[in-house]
């Protein structure tokens, strides 16, 4: 089995980084979410190379782009939790929200680039949320405003 984002061994995770972008209209911006395993900076530059574009987003170079750090036993809650949610952008899918995850380092480097379409996103947000630790308020509330500012409603 190829080394995939769904696999990563603790080792990998230790690096591991994954970001939420917005890709859908809006009439003001929705800024991008980005969090980091406890020790490590979100490095931007590292989800290149997993994007379909190759570019970041537009949402994604916005100045209010919000990080937080989560334990490496949230990041692996996380993953299992989105999984059965999200679909891989080799896949297709509508371009609504894209959740890029990046593990491991250098030539280790394993990422994947996943669509979430609208139908779903409060779902993805429910997932990753209930994988949060209660006391990471700063992710909690990073995630919450995000979704909010998703589904205004």
């Amino acid at each position: 089995m190829p080394a995939t984002i769904w696999n990563s061994t603790d080792d990998q995770l230790s690096q591991a980084q994954a970001k939420i972008t917005y890709l859908g209209e809006q009439t003001k911006l929705v800024p991008t979410v980005a969090f980091a395993v406890e020790g490590h900076k979100v490095a931007m530059v590292r989800f290149l190379s997993v994007q379909r574009s190759r570019r970041p987003y537009t949402n994604d170079e916005s100045p209010y782009t919000k990080t937080f750090a989560v334990s490496r036993d949230e990041f692996k809650r996380m993953l299992s939790g989105v999984q059965p949610i999200v679909k891989s952008a080799a896949e297709g899918g509508q371009d609504f929200l894209s959740f890029s995850v990046v593990t491991g380092a250098g030539a280790a480097l394993v990422g994947e680039e996943c669509l979430i379409p609208r139908s779903q996103g409060k779902q993805f947000y429910a997932a990753l949320l209930q994988s949060l630790s209660p006391a990471n308020i700063e992710g909690q509330t990073i995630v919450r405003a995000q979704l909010k500012n998703v589904y205004p409603e």
